[in-house]
């Protein structure tokens, strides 16, 4: 369908065939509002790619993106993407690689030396918002089952015109529907973080493994924690290591809290009654 084949089904139903209470200009503008509201339920992905320098000069995302999902640069190696409420400091010279720092509308990208400003390539991968129907010819950009739903929202908002709130609820209910309907059509990287964690929970992955797959800009460290944990403290019940090794080679986030809890024997914590003491009673 078309936008002039959906004015007319709205005309159709509303019972105004031509013109008149409703000019076409004001159904056109109900109809692009139903088209944006199940095109980002629908979430229409694309790409860009663009030629940036790292450093500190802003760069503007692009004016169509609704969901920012992904980047890669030039050898299809993923980029992290941070965004700037994160507390992550934008020149840190620990920073394991390439970055995208974003703030709000604007993205810096930042490499690990800072002092040096190299070109790149970076391809951003994100949900867009659907195009403005503005010709009569032009068409929807999701799938057609779903055009009538377009249809219904429109109408709706004719009826509430008349405040006919009682019919316009019917089609509101139907518009509702198809909205359910088009949301689950794809599987968002947001799903595919619950997914992740319940694998987590089950045992089938562990959180080093669950960062390398959503592209945590932390991943490393996190491997590097995991494998400390899981790998160093089997070692040190098994006997092979001690507490000394276990200490000396740990990085995690709250060592001293650790490494001074581990210092700490059982009387630390509770005073037991000698022998002596239970023999004078």
């Amino acid at each position: 369908m078309n936008l002039k084949e959906i004015r007319d089904d709205v005309r159709s139903l509303i019972i105004e065939p031509t013109p008149g209470f409703r000019s076409n200009e004001e159904l056109n503008r109900w109809i692009n509002q139903g088209h944006q509201l199940l095109g980002s339920a629908y979430r229409i992905e694309t790409f860009q790619q663009l030629n940036l320098k790292t450093g500190t000069t802003f760069h503007q995302l692009p004016e169509d993106l609704l969901v920012f999902k992904g980047a890669w640069d030039e050898n299809n190696k993923s980029i992290p993407i941070i965004p700037i409420a994160s507390g992550t400091d934008i020149i840190d010279e620990n920073m394991e690689g390439t970055a995208i720092f974003r703030f709000g509308d604007n993205f810096v990208l930042v490499a690990p030396n800072v002092e040096l400003q190299t070109d790149y390539s970076v391809t951003l991968f994100y949900d867009r918002k659907p195009k403005m129907l503005r010709a009569d010819s032009d068409e929807p950009e999701i799938p057609l089952p779903f055009h009538t739903y377009i249809v219904s929202y429109a109408t709706m908002r004719a009826l509430q015109k008349d405040e006919d709130y009682e019919a316009a609820e019917v089609y509101r209910q139907e518009f509702l529907t198809g909205y359910q309907r088009i949301s689950i059509q794809k599987t968002p990287v947001s799903q595919d973080a619950d997914i992740i964690i319940e694998m987590i929970k089950l045992g089938i992955l562990n959180p080093a493994e669950a960062a390398e797959w959503l592209n945590l800009p932390m991943k490393k460290k996190i491997w590097q924690r995991v494998e400390v944990e899981e790998k160093g403290m089997a070692l040190m019940q098994t006997g092979v290591i001690d507490k000394a090794d276990l200490l000396e080679n740990t990085e995690f986030v709250d060592r001293e809290q650790i490494v001074e809890r581990l210092k700490q024997n059982a009387e630390d914590f509770i005073t037991l009654p000698s022998w002596s003491d239970r023999d004078g009673e």
